[in-house]
């Protein structure tokens, strides 16, 4: 028979294991698209800030997933040469979350395009002419 201590031992594992598997996990999913084309954003990134590390990345499809605890987390979509975007989210169930993203609005500057001939250099058809430098001469 299990002496006192063994059977409070074995209690205190279980209900720790118990516990550690209370934390139930939630899918997010969703594509991420140019906001303009609707173009898929290929290799776009998904952070999960608040857990440093996390993350997932877009397929060829935009598509990504990502397996998270329970809780409230911050999620950061970033693809290069696009804004990015931050979004809250509570997750008590699986969730589907598609994002578009936007091209920065830059204002560039005028720009001014000139051009010259190619035979600009030329400005008569002198053939055969050589011209000396006084300093040449002299020395000729």
């Amino acid at each position: 028979m299990m002496s006192f201590k063994n059977l409070i031992s074995f209690f205190l594992i279980l209900f720790s294991c118990i516990s550690i598997n209370a934390q139930t996990k939630h899918t997010i999913s969703g594509t991420l698209t140019d906001k303009t084309t609707g173009e898929a954003l290929i290799g776009a990134q998904i952070k999960i800030t608040d857990l440093s590390g996390t993350g997932a990345i877009t397929n060829e499809y935009g598509f990504y997933s990502i397996s998270l605890f329970e809780g409230k987390h911050t999620l950061e979509f970033i693809y290069y040469g696009y804004e990015s975007q931050i979004q809250e989210v509570n997750l008590t169930e699986n969730k589907k979350i598609d994002v578009a993203l936007t091209l920065p609005a830059k204002a560039i500057e005028e720009v001014t395009i000139t051009a010259k001939k190619k035979d600009e250099n030329v400005k008569s058809a002198q053939t055969g002419v050589e011209t000396l430098d006084p300093r040449q001469l002299a020395k000729i």
